[in-house]
């Protein structure tokens, strides 16, 4: 089970490395995507702006996938976490739009991915300590 997680954790860090690359050299296909469409290079540099935590907690990430500590996985599971109650928060607020439920799943889908290898490493831990 561990290395299962140990892979789970590992592809999470490269999706949020490959995320993070494309925020820095692609911000316009970024945005347009998710429908933030800018004008000025301001804009395009607003964007590459959002490589960084991506970028950050990919390295975390894959430093957590390697040693198999789940506490260097616990910040990507935070943000994806708050992603989906900000998310539901703006389908409350805002009303209904399929590109705001889309992004829900999507990162709904991206918590659970980030929390099993969590929880698996967490309670390996446990068994180690108590043994």
């Amino acid at each position: 089970m561990q290395r299962a997680a140990q892979a789970l954790s590992g592809l999470l860090a490269l999706f949020l490395a490959a995320i993070g690359m494309l925020y820095t050299f692609n911000p316009s296909g970024v945005s347009a995507a998710n429908n933030l469409l800018y004008e000025t290079t301001f804009g395009a540099t607003n964007m590459r702006t959002l490589a960084a935590p991506m970028l950050m907690m990919a390295i975390v990430t894959a430093i957590g996938a390697v040693r198999q500590d789940w506490k260097f996985l616990v910040p990507a599971a935070v943000y994806f976490l708050l992603t989906v109650v900000i998310r539901a928060l703006g389908l409350a607020l805002d009303g209904f739009d399929s590109g705001t439920l889309r992004g829900l799943a999507v990162a709904a889908l991206l918590f659970v991915v980030a929390e099993v290898p969590v929880q698996v490493f967490r309670r390996a831990g446990a068994r180690q300590a108590a043994a």
